[in-house]
């Protein structure tokens, strides 16, 4: 007869699928558990028809595990949108964008699966390395390879998403203060033409060398922990202290 790997291989995840999908009766029996302070193991959330992985249902769930995003197409599709923003900058102004900023929400992440944070990791010109599909650093793309010089980037984080996120915040961190260490020209590496420039002013106003090399990498800026806002609405209430 004709077999097929692939709708073999497709015909066992239904089988899975159909699988984990009956075990849904087992929420009332994970309920008392949870009540009896048992323990209760951890799996992703959402619709099933959107994350299969949701299923079986009755575990200890959260939205998605951040480590897995920006997946491989979400990471070549941010890759598309930065060469695409970076293009029709230099048509409209002759040059590449020095720097780039970008604001993080933690809702609007939950929605695109990292689109915005596959597009700061493709101006930077890194590539995320994966361990079963979880993110765990990153291979600096060489500049042959890439569409635009290393673009540097200004990232402000909502406070949920500083609290959401954090891992997602520490690759980008890391990810910035790679490229700005490497070997390269100003006009192949904005990041480090940046931070050069900003390394400098600091050390002009008084601060460590040490310490004005980490500020000058400094990339993310939110609320102070266990803050929500910037505290605008106060200030404009004590305008009579300006």
């Amino acid at each position: 007869g004709l077999t097929n790997a692939n709708i073999s291989a497709d015909l066992e995840l239904a089988t899975e699928y159909a699988d984990n999908l009956a075990l849904t009766t087992r929420e009332i029996d994970q309920t008392l558990r949870a009540l009896n302070a048992e323990y209760i193991e951890p799996g992703p959330g959402n619709d099933p028809v959107r994350n299969p992985d949701a299923l079986p249902t009755g575990r200890n769930f959260y939205g998605f595990d951040q480590r897995k995003f920006p997946d491989e197409e979400t990471q070549a599709m941010g890759a598309s949108l930065a060469d695409q923003l970076v293009e029709d900058y230099y048509s409209n102004n002759g040059a590449y964008p020095s720097k780039v900023s970008y604001v993080l929400w933690a809702m609007e992440t939950l929605r695109h699966h990292g689109l915005m944070e596959a597009q700061v990791y493709s101006l930077l010109g890194v590539a995320p390395v994966r361990d079963q599909g979880r993110i765990t650093g990153f291979k600096v793309l060489p500049l042959e390879e890439m569409n635009h010089p290393r673009v540097d980037v200004m990232i402000h984080s909502s406070g949920l998403y500083r609290d959401t996120f954090p891992y997602q915040l520490e690759l980008i961190d890391e990810a910035v203060r790679t490229v700005a260490e490497l070997n390269e020209t100003n006009e192949t590496n904005y990041v480090r033409c940046n931070s050069l420039k900003m390394e400098d002013a600091l050390i002009a106003n008084g601060y460590n060398e040490s310490t004005a090399h980490y500020l000058s990498r400094s990339r993310i800026f939110s609320e102070a922990p266990g803050n929500y806002d910037n505290g605008m609405e106060d200030a404009i209430a004590a305008s009579n202290t300006w």
